[in-house]
């Protein structure tokens, strides 16, 4: 497919203010992207495969559409090119098969995990770059033969609505006030000052969004 113009990763403002009272959680989804290629099987021959077009349970949520065509609303500053550019009918993705890419990545995840019990770092981060860049190849042009930016605009979009529901358990299950986000990591502003506080909401981060959160600083 030609290349369209689709929306990245959502970045959460900040409010321009010191903060230096309360210590700052941060929070960072493990392999955001690869995850939400595994998890909702997105791969360049099930993103509107030919097998499943007419299967009303194949249909991504409205929810996702709406999140895609919000991103390119913001993304086009002029109306007519966003008009021209949105995404009127609904994707689907394969229900039969399982994807070439999901695949792939679980199998290097599991090398992945293989080579950190082996204690071989080098070949822990160079299977985690491969993993990570997988994504981009989709929304690349004319460099990678199943190019389709349909999967990555996919990927994107899944990926913000993680955040902001990430963002909104923080907030109303946990009281933490999110003063910032990016991509695939929310800082806190919360009293985290027990380590079970901060094992119960990744906990709920697994449960509720079935995303691997780590708890990655403090900042003081």
């Amino acid at each position: 497919l030609k290349k369209k113009k689709y929306s990245g990763a959502i970045v959460l403002e900040p409010e321009p203010k010191s903060y230096n009272i309360t210590p700052i959680e941060i929070f960072d989804v493990k392999g955001l992207y690869p995850t939400m290629m595994m998890l909702h099987n997105l791969s360049f021959e099930t993103v509107c495969c030919g097998c499943c077009k007419d299967n009303p349970n194949a249909r991504v949520s409205q929810q996702i559409m709406d999140v895609i065509n919000e991103g390119l609303q913001k993304k086009l500053k002029s109306k007519v090119a966003y008009e021209t550019e949105k995404r009127k009918d609904r994707y689907w993705i394969c229900l039969k098969n399982k994807g070439a890419i999901p695949k792939m990545l679980l199998k290097f995840k599991e090398q992945r995990e293989y080579y950190r019990n082996k204690g071989s770092e080098s070949m822990s981060q160079a299977l985690k770059v491969m993993m990570n860049s997988i994504y981009g190849l989709f929304g690349s042009e004319n460099i990678f033969a199943f190019q389709d930016y349909r999967v990555a605009e996919l990927v994107t979009a899944f990926s913000r609505l993680v955040l902001l529901e990430m963002k909104d358990l923080a907030n109303k299950q946990f009281g933490m006030n999110i003063i910032y986000g990016d991509t695939d990591s929310i800082f806190v502003l919360s009293d985290l000052n027990e380590s079970n506080s901060i094992r119960c909401f990744i906990a709920s981060c697994k449960r509720n969004l079935d995303v691997d959160v780590e708890h990655q600083n403090t900042f003081i």
